[in-house]
């Protein structure tokens, strides 16, 4: 198993919800504003999906896997599409010491799967 694939197991959406308890409920998605400041006058155009790890905002396009979402959070960007890039190494590392996953040799290795996870989660 990945190192990506082990974090996708712990990062559920009760994690997710944790980092922003603004979000409502609706439907299958919890909605609400953009985690980083991009307003709306609806205040739902930021979605993430229970069904499927996934976010966007459809407001200032932000999207990708709950992985990308905690990046969004932390950094203010998300890599999602992008490649490896360093905001979402150390994503996965500080989500990998979060839950006690060892990263030491999954990091390397990881730089060749994030361009996939993101166009896979967009």
């Amino acid at each position: 198993m990945t190192l990506i694939e082990q974090i996708m197991q712990k990062l559920t959406i009760d994690e997710v919800i944790k980092l922003i308890p603004s979000l409502k409920k609706q439907g299958h998605n919890y909605v609400g504003k953009c985690p980083v400041g991009h307003s709306s006058q609806s205040g739902t155009s930021f979605q993430v999906n229970t069904l499927d790890p996934t976010f966007h905002c459809f407001n200032c396009g932000a999207r990708g896997s709950y992985i990308h979402l905690v990046e969004l959070i932390k950094f203010g960007q998300s890599s999602s599409g992008k490649g490896g890039t360093d905001s979402f190494r150390e994503t996965l590392k500080f989500l990998s010491e979060k839950y006690g996953i060892s990263h030491s040799e999954g990091l390397s290795k990881e730089k060749e799967l994030v361009f996939e996870i993101g166009r896979a989660h967009v």
